[in-house]
């Protein structure tokens, strides 16, 4: 895919970590030599190495490895949520936490939230802390809130409370807090953890990743991450810190030249949070949600109130030259980031920094605010997941049908001419490029197979821009990876088969990661 077109060749030449050569298996031979080892293909394809921009490896080797497991992959009930967790009480010692991950009310059957009643019930004699699949929501009982040092008179608006009595529902800032208090594994575990979840990111054709908020799960993230790229992992890796994690006094920008560097992770962005999640009726709209629980905002939430507070964070960050990066799911919250971004930028032109300042996720959004990011040179990116394992609910009950067809709008986002970009948010959905492909082509639901939006589709090889020259283009790597071109680093991905040779729908049950190359090292080798 030379400048992210189809482009195919017969063959490529790797010397050392750089592509050399591109063209035919002849001239192939006569620019590597007789001694060069050559690999034939035979009916496998070549590709770039898929470029993941946004995820949270530590969250998502505490997801993984060491929380007890609430997706709604596996609880579809309230009431197996109820069984999961009693049993995880039963192996624990009184006043030890229990802590789960993926309860999603939005996917279980009646939406019922984990109430600090139902899990009262459960048990007052252990503190229990369960996040939402989404990250900023979570359900706690008593005896977690007391840990807290938190009750009704005390508890702030990140606290939930009907008729002044808290619900054990909590939010953003407060799922950190409370979060914190959780005990985790041992440091040399938690090392092996991220190791492991490395290499399954490698498996999936994955060459360079970007965390989008190191530090989310607290301070102790910058330490624990220089040790675990101690040793050069087998991905590129770029990342955010979260805002929450940096000093607070302003000067402290200036004394930090990007990219910092932690282990082998360059950290060249400063993450920001407008709003919160859209299927947890937590992010900020201009219209209200379909059927919102009577004890949320019709319109979601804000984080910050007066946009000021946002642009007041982030210029001391963009004048020492990090590229920003915000979280805006809603079109509200979009509308602030956007406002802030033209004040900002407006304030403080030609600022140097890595890559393109970012929107994440982007998810519902409105045709100006489109046309305004591309005029801001901004990009965006999304969680296409939102597509494929939301949808439905998306449709039937977040935001009703009319609005569900038009988020995450892969095909306006191209009209409008934006640097859009796939990925995961894991652990919120996992890494698997082929299925970004699948969804951006068909936005096919899970599990019912139907279609959302048919007319944001795109076709395949604007797919494969989403995960290779686009994110590049984002990190600010585009001239060295994201595609197969003399003189560019030899990230590659090959797979059983053409992509172009398997009907659309069937791309992630079809296509299989062979072999995964970074920098003309091989990384991941499928075994049969």
């Amino acid at each position: 895919m030379a400048g992210g077109t189809f482009s195919p060749v017969d063959a490529l030449v790797v010397k050392g970590d750089t592509i050399t050569y591109t063209g035919t298996v002849e001239g192939a031979q006569e620019v590597a030599g007789p001694e060069a080892d050559m690999i034939d293909l035979q009916k496998r394809c070549l590709l770039p190495g898929f470029i993941e921009p946004h995820l949270h490896l530590i969250m998502t080797a505490l997801a993984d490895k060491y929380l007890l497991q609430l997706s709604p992959i596996c609880v579809t009930t309230l009431e197996i949520a109820k069984k999961r967790i009693a049993a995880a009480v039963r192996n624990k010692l009184i006043g030890d936490w229990v802590a789960g991950y993926g309860y999603d009310p939005s996917r279980v059957i009646g939406h019922p939230d984990l109430t600090v009643d139902i899990l009262d019930a459960i048990s007052t004699e252990h503190p229990i802390f369960i996040m939402n699949q989404s990250g900023h929501v979570a359900y706690v009982n008593s005896a977690a809130l007391s840990q807290a040092g938190i009750n009704a008179e005390n508890a702030d608006a990140s606290y939930q409370k009907v008729d002044g009595k808290l619900t054990g529902v909590i939010f953003e800032l407060a799922v950190s807090k409370i979060g914190l208090l959780v005990p985790t594994v041992d440091t040399a575990t938690m090392i092996g953890y991220c190791q492991e979840v490395l290499k399954v990111w490698a498996s999936s054709g994955c060459t360079t990743i970007f965390d989008a908020g190191i530090g989310s799960v607290g301070s102790t993230d910058i330490p624990l991450l220089t040790a675990v790229t101690a040793a050069p992992p087998p991905v590129r890796f770029y990342g955010a810190v979260s805002v929450h994690v940096l000093p607070k006094d302003p000067n402290t920008a200036s004394l930090l030249k990007p990219p910092v560097k932690l282990g082998s992770v360059e950290v060249q962005a400063v993450k920001f949070w407008a709003d919160g999640s859209t299927q947890g009726f937590t992010a900020a709209l201009n219209q209200p949600y379909y059927l919102p629980p009577l004890d949320m905002p019709r319109f979601g939430t804000l984080n910050y109130v007066d946009e000021n507070l946002l642009y007041t964070e982030m210029v001391p960050w963009i004048k020492a030259g990090f590229q920003m990066l915000v979280h805006a799911n809603g079109d509200r919250a979009i509308q602030q980031t956007l406002n802030v971004y033209e004040a900002i930028l407006k304030a403080y032109p030609g600022v140097p920094h890595a890559g393109m300042h970012r929107v994440e996720h982007f998810t519902v959004t409105e045709p100006d605010q489109r046309t305004r990011a591309k005029d801001l040179g901004l990009a965006v990116s999304h969680t296409i997941g939102h597509v494929n394992y939301w949808g439905y609910t998306f449709g039937s009950y977040v935001l009703g049908p009319d609005r569900a067809k038009y988020i995450d709008p892969l095909k306006s986002d191209e009209k409008a001419g934006l640097i859009w970009s796939l990925h995961s948010d894991s652990p919120v959905t996992d890494v698997n490029p082929l299925r970004y492909l699948q969804t951006a082509t068909t936005r096919l639901l899970y599990p019912s197979g139907g279609v959302l939006g048919k007319d944001e589709c795109v076709d395949l090889q604007t797919a494969l821009r989403g995960i290779t020259i686009n994110p590049a283009t984002q990190i600010g790597i585009e001239k060295t990876v994201g595609t197969l071109e003399v003189g560019k680093k030899a990230d590659i991905v090959i797979l059983n088969k053409d992509p172009r040779s398997i009907e659309l729908a069937n791309l992630d049950k079809l296509l299989e990661v062979e072999q995964t190359w970074m920098g003309g090292t091989i990384t991941y080798t499928r075994t049969s």
